[in-house]
């Protein structure tokens, strides 16, 4: 099913929305003046937290830019038969009717 960005972007925005006001309240806290307990873990947890939403923020804007797909680089090109494409040279006049059924012939054997 295909999703327009708008609609993406409505339910991005609905569920960031719904979770925006767990955001202010609960987790733990020490009363030291940080989350996550304070001194190097606590700033440690603080970068990772960080990396990890920007992570996801970037990876939610292409998902929604690029529709979810995106080719790898070393796939194959479609593969089409060497009379397809005679075919089609026939079709778009490259070729005359005697040069199309000569090469047809040859390509038969």
């Amino acid at each position: 099913m295909v999703i327009g960005i708008r609609s993406r972007l409505i339910a991005v925005g609905v569920s960031g929305a719904a979770a925006a006001p767990a955001w202010g309240y609960g987790g733990y806290h020490d009363g030291s003046g940080m989350m996550f307990g304070g001194g190097v873990f606590g700033w440690l947890v603080m970068i990772l937290v960080i990396v990890l939403v920007v992570a996801i923020g970037i990876g939610v804007v292409r998902w929604l830019f690029t529709g979810g797909y995106r080719p790898r680089p070393d796939a194959p090109a479609p593969h089409r038969s060497a009379l397809h494409i005679l075919e089609e040279r026939y079709a778009r006049g490259e070729i005359d009717k005697d040069e199309f059924e000569e090469k047809r012939k040859t390509l038969s054997r």
